[in-house]
Protein backbone atom coordinates (compact mmCIF):
# COMPACT_ATOMS: atom_id res chain seq x y z
CA UNK A 1 0.00 0.00 0.00
CA UNK A 2 1.34 3.54 -0.77
CA UNK A 3 -0.39 6.66 0.89
CA UNK A 4 -0.14 10.92 0.25
CA UNK A 5 -0.87 13.48 2.22
CA UNK A 6 -1.24 16.89 1.78
CA UNK A 7 -3.03 19.76 4.00
CA UNK A 8 -5.14 22.43 2.51
CA UNK A 9 -6.57 25.67 3.62
CA UNK A 10 -9.62 24.47 1.97
CA UNK A 11 -10.75 21.53 0.38
CA UNK A 12 -13.94 20.91 -1.33
CA UNK A 13 -15.57 17.35 -3.12
CA UNK A 14 -17.23 18.12 -6.36
CA UNK A 15 -20.30 15.52 -6.32
CA UNK A 16 -20.52 15.67 -10.43
CA UNK A 17 -17.25 15.32 -10.85
CA UNK A 18 -16.09 12.95 -8.30
CA UNK A 19 -13.18 14.69 -7.28
CA UNK A 20 -11.14 16.45 -4.78
CA UNK A 21 -10.61 20.16 -5.00
CA UNK A 22 -7.78 21.95 -2.73
CA UNK A 23 -7.24 25.76 -2.28
CA UNK A 24 -3.67 26.59 -1.64
CA UNK A 25 -1.22 24.01 0.28
CA UNK A 26 -0.32 24.52 3.64
CA UNK A 27 3.38 24.49 4.85
CA UNK A 28 3.04 27.16 7.51
CA UNK A 29 -0.03 28.07 9.98
CA UNK A 30 0.95 31.71 11.36
CA UNK A 31 -0.76 32.50 14.19
CA UNK A 32 -1.23 36.00 16.64
CA UNK A 33 -1.17 34.60 19.97
CA UNK A 34 -0.30 31.12 22.07
CA UNK A 35 -2.66 29.22 22.75
CA UNK A 36 -3.97 29.68 19.16
CA UNK A 37 -6.57 27.12 17.43
CA UNK A 38 -6.49 27.18 13.75
CA UNK A 39 -8.40 24.74 10.93
CA UNK A 40 -6.90 23.15 7.79
CA UNK A 41 -8.05 20.38 5.30
CA UNK A 42 -6.31 17.22 4.76
CA UNK A 43 -6.29 15.25 1.75
CA UNK A 44 -5.28 11.41 2.45
CA UNK A 45 -5.45 9.08 -1.10
CA UNK A 46 -4.60 5.17 -0.42
CA UNK A 47 -3.18 2.78 -3.74
CA UNK A 48 -2.91 -0.54 -4.07
CA UNK A 49 -5.77 -1.16 -1.08
CA UNK A 50 -7.21 -4.96 -1.37
CA UNK A 51 -9.82 -5.47 -3.41
CA UNK A 52 -12.32 -7.21 -1.42
CA UNK A 53 -10.65 -6.11 2.51
CA UNK A 54 -10.39 -3.27 4.68
CA UNK A 55 -7.69 -1.30 6.65
CA UNK A 56 -7.88 0.41 9.96
CA UNK A 57 -6.18 4.22 9.31
CA UNK A 58 -5.08 6.24 12.36
CA UNK A 59 -4.32 10.29 11.37
CA UNK A 60 -1.90 11.48 14.23
CA UNK A 61 -0.95 14.75 15.15
CA UNK A 62 2.49 15.15 17.19
CA UNK A 63 4.75 17.86 17.81
CA UNK A 64 8.77 18.21 17.29
CA UNK A 65 9.29 16.00 20.46
CA UNK A 66 6.79 13.23 19.39
CA UNK A 67 3.76 13.97 21.82
CA UNK A 68 0.45 13.43 20.78
CA UNK A 69 -1.47 16.26 20.23
CA UNK A 70 -4.61 14.37 18.77
CA UNK A 71 -5.66 11.43 16.85
CA UNK A 72 -8.42 9.91 15.05
CA UNK A 73 -9.63 6.62 13.60
CA UNK A 74 -11.24 5.53 10.22
CA UNK A 75 -11.95 2.07 8.03
CA UNK A 76 -11.15 2.14 4.32
CA UNK A 77 -12.22 -0.31 1.75
CA UNK A 78 -11.84 -0.07 -1.80
CA UNK A 79 -14.12 2.17 -3.69
CA UNK A 80 -12.88 1.69 -7.36
CA UNK A 81 -13.91 -0.10 -10.19
CA UNK A 82 -12.26 -3.34 -10.98
CA UNK A 83 -10.06 -1.88 -14.21
CA UNK A 84 -8.46 1.25 -11.78
CA UNK A 85 -5.65 0.53 -9.27
CA UNK A 86 -7.84 0.27 -5.75
CA UNK A 87 -7.72 2.66 -3.36
CA UNK A 88 -9.89 5.66 -1.50
CA UNK A 89 -9.33 9.19 -1.94
CA UNK A 90 -10.65 10.83 1.68
CA UNK A 91 -10.91 14.55 2.85
CA UNK A 92 -10.75 15.48 6.30
CA UNK A 93 -11.37 18.90 8.19
CA UNK A 94 -9.13 19.19 10.99
CA UNK A 95 -8.63 21.81 14.22
CA UNK A 96 -5.40 22.25 14.98
CA UNK A 97 -4.34 23.42 18.61
CA UNK A 98 -1.24 25.44 18.94
CA UNK A 99 0.21 25.57 22.48
CA UNK A 100 3.72 26.52 21.06
CA UNK A 101 5.29 27.28 17.44
CA UNK A 102 7.63 24.61 16.21
CA UNK A 103 6.95 22.01 13.55
CA UNK A 104 3.82 20.07 13.96
CA UNK A 105 3.42 16.40 12.05
CA UNK A 106 0.27 14.66 10.77
CA UNK A 107 1.06 10.74 10.67
CA UNK A 108 -0.60 8.44 8.86
CA UNK A 109 -0.98 4.71 10.28
CA UNK A 110 -2.17 1.70 8.06
CA UNK A 111 -3.14 -1.33 10.15
CA UNK A 112 -0.89 0.42 12.99
CA UNK A 113 1.71 0.99 10.62
CA UNK A 114 3.34 4.46 9.55
CA UNK A 115 3.24 4.86 5.88
CA UNK A 116 3.62 8.85 5.53
CA UNK A 117 3.74 11.96 7.56
CA UNK A 118 3.23 15.99 6.75
CA UNK A 119 4.97 18.51 8.40
CA UNK A 120 3.37 22.38 9.24
CA UNK A 121 5.50 24.83 10.66
CA UNK A 122 4.10 26.63 13.10
CA UNK A 123 5.41 30.37 13.69
CA UNK A 124 3.81 33.78 15.40
CA UNK A 125 2.68 36.20 12.69
CA UNK A 126 4.98 38.87 12.53
CA UNK A 127 3.87 42.28 12.13
CA UNK A 128 2.17 42.88 8.49
CA UNK A 129 2.12 39.15 7.71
Amino acid sequence: MHTQLLAFEDLIFDHTKKTYIGSKVINTINVKVLPAVTNCSLFLKIINLPYDGEVSTEIRIVDSTNKLLSTSQYVHRNYRSDDEIPGVDQGFEITLLHESTGTIFIECYINEKKTNWYPITVKMEQHGD
